[in-house]
């Protein structure tokens, strides 16, 4: 169960590891919505607030995304 907007949903989840490629997808898109996050995945921003391509590329075998979807 996840609580979203302040209700309960029933979803199912999929770990997503050892994927560099579907991982960086992802990490790009959320890191693209939420920037002040990357520190948090020890990934710096250039000055025009763009991700360290090195340091993407090295979470991208560090960080395990989670895939939830309603049932």
């Amino acid at each position: 169960m996840l609580r979203v907007k302040g209700k309960d949903f029933y979803y199912a989840a999929i770990a997503i590891k050892n994927q560099p490629e579907e991982i960086k997808k992802w990490l790009v898109i959320y890191l693209g919505k939420f920037p002040q996050d990357a520190a948090y995945q020890d990934i710096k921003l250039n000055k025009d607030k763009t991700l360290v391509e090195e340091d993407l590329e090295r979470a991208t075998h560090n960080v395990i995304v989670v895939e939830a979807h309603p049932t």
